[in-house]
């Protein structure tokens, strides 16, 4: 699947619940009215109308508002937040498969020390769990042991060259 399908799939959900949430206190509303008995109207008339004009109902009304607002904000945030994690991932990606294709062209060139210096590149791109993936690891695992017999026969040719491990 892919990242920005995920992203949308996640905002969607969320106000999908936004909708469900808004048609339930709509029917509850409505089987309200409709179950009732009658001399329930007037009475809630009788402290609705009054209270809707105070300083309380208006105090009541911004904190709706103010949780609405904080509940699109949440949405708009995970939506961002996810966008970022997508676009950081597909930049990585990219700045990987560069240097693997510089790799392989150094590789594939007739010098023999850039042919080291490839091999290096590449093992570190394959031990490299952030950034490549399964696939990803078995192409470039593949190439590595295809040229493993070229870069051993170097080595044989070239001993103590630095390539041994860390000093």
């Amino acid at each position: 699947m892919d990242e920005h399908d995920e992203a949308a799939r996640i905002i969607g959900r969320s106000l999908v619940l936004l909708g469900v949430l808004s048609v339930l206190v709509i029917a509850s509303t409505g089987a309200l009215v409709a179950l009732a008995p009658t001399p329930f109207w007037p009475w809630v008339g009788s402290w609705l109308i009054p209270w809707a004009q105070t300083p309380g109902f208006a105090g009541v009304a911004a904190l709706a508002g103010g949780l609405a607002a904080v509940v699109g904000a949440v949405i708009a945030y995970r939506g961002a937040r996810r966008q970022a994690e997508v676009t950081r991932a597909a930049a990585d990606k990219a700045e990987t498969w560069r240097r693997v294709q510089w790799a392989f062209d150094l590789l594939l060139g007739d010098d023999p020390d850039a042919g080291v210096v490839a091999w290096l590149t590449l093992a570190s791109i394959v031990q490299d769990e952030a950034h490549t993936d399964a696939a990803d690891k078995s192409l470039v695992q593949g190439v590595l042991e295809l040229s493993g017999a070229r870069l051993s026969a170097y080595l044989d040719e070239h001993p103590g060259d630095g390539t041994d491990g860390p000093a």
